[in-house]
Order: structure tokens, then C-alpha cells, then sequence
């Protein structure tokens, strides 16, 4: 499956809201090795895309977009050439980013997780944060999880964050990652 013998990325995938970072900051306590990415601080420091939402350039913005989700997965993948582990808070909501991803990072060995909650509970989520577009969580709701093969699932609504890093961090352990390709995992055909 993979040419890394030493290095894991820990992928959490989910709809806005759905508790992934807060699992991924309990997960890093528990994987101090590990190195945390989020697409949320590739997104809030391009300038270009910052440059394009403050022109309200619809296509500029999907462009700019686009490139900051395929330049976060070559990310990942670098950090793993280096020889580093990472969890990954994600959200691939869509098919060519999911297949995109799912190729960068085939050489490597993936513990995808399938980050759950109700609908009901991600949009309460998202209203009391207060900081996300309202119509995110629903938007991606059926998008998120789409032609995914997950290792482990977590429901935020069932487990508080520490006992999903717990299970996460079993996981890990155990190395109960399956020896599907990540291509496979994402959905790539």
C-alpha cells in the first residue's frame, strides 16, 4: 500500500461544524508526533483568495479556491515525504477534490475518519459559533461523505471529542487502518 513505513496521516473528514477540530486538538495531545494541518488556516492566509472575495469575483474566487485545496494536499503529502506524521482536518465536499487528494496522497499510508453528526446538531453548531456561513453544515451535508471508505467513524453528537481521540488514538495504535490504497478510501474509481 504504501512506500512510507514510518509516517501516517490521520485524515478527519466531515461537514462543517461537525466537531473535527476540536477532536483533531484532543487527538494532537494524545499524538504529540504528530503534526496538525487545517484547510480552515490555508484558506484564511491566501491572499489571493482574500484578494478575490473582497472583489466578490465569483470566478475568481473558485479559482483561488481551488488552487488552495490542491496546494493543502500537496502539503500533506510533503510533510509525509519529510517524514512526518499529521492529522488533517478536512472537508472534501467535492468529487474532484476528494480524487485529487486521493492520488497526492497514494504513496502514503491513510487513516481516513469519518467524522459524524446529525444535521440538526451541526446546524445548532454552526448558529452558536457564530462564525461560519449559515447554510455551510447543510450545504456540505450530503456532499461530505460521498463514495468515502472510512477506517474508524466517530459521532460527535454520541462521543464528547475526547472519547473520538480515544478512538482515533486506538486506531493509530492498532494500525486499523485498512490496506486499501488512499485513492481507494477517497473514492477515486
Amino acid at each position: 500500500m504504501s512506500n512510507d513505513t514510518t509516517c501516517l496521516i490521520v485524515f478527519l473528514n466531515g461537514t462543517s461544524s461537525s466537531g473535527k477540530t476540536t477532536i483533531a486538538g484532543e487527538l494532537a495531545e494524545r499524538l504529540p508526533d504528530f503534526e496538525y494541518l487545517a484547510i480552515d488556516a490555508y484558506w484564511q492566509r491566501d491572499e489571493r483568495l482574500a484578494g478575490q472575495l473582497q472583489q466578490n469575483n465569483t470566478e475568481g474566487i473558485l479559482s483561488a479556491a481551488t488552487d488552495v485545496v490542491y496546494a493543502f494536499h500537496r502539503s500533506i503529502a510533503s510533510r509525509t515525504a519529510a517524514g512526518r506524521s499529521t492529522i488533517v482536518d478536512h472537508v472534501l465536499d467535492n468529487p474532484a477534490f476528494a480524487e485529487g487528494c486521493g492520488t497526492t496522497l497514494e504513496p502514503y499510508k491513510v487513516l481516513l475518519v469519518g467524522v459524524y453528526c446529525p444535521l440538526d446538531v451541526a446546524e445548532s453548531r454552526e448558529r452558536e459559533r457564530g462564525d461560519r456561513i449559515p447554510g455551510t453544515a447543510r450545504y456540505l451535508f450530503p456532499l461530505v461523505h460521498e463514495s468515502k471508505t472510512y477506517d474508524v467513524t466517530v459521532d460527535t453528537s454520541v462521543l464528547s471529542p475526547s472519547q473520538c481521540a480515544g478512538q482515533i488514538a486506538y486506531a493509530v495504535d492498532r494500525k486499523l487502518y485498512a490496506d486499501r490504497t488512499s485513492a481507494e478510501k477517497f473514492g477515486v474509481r
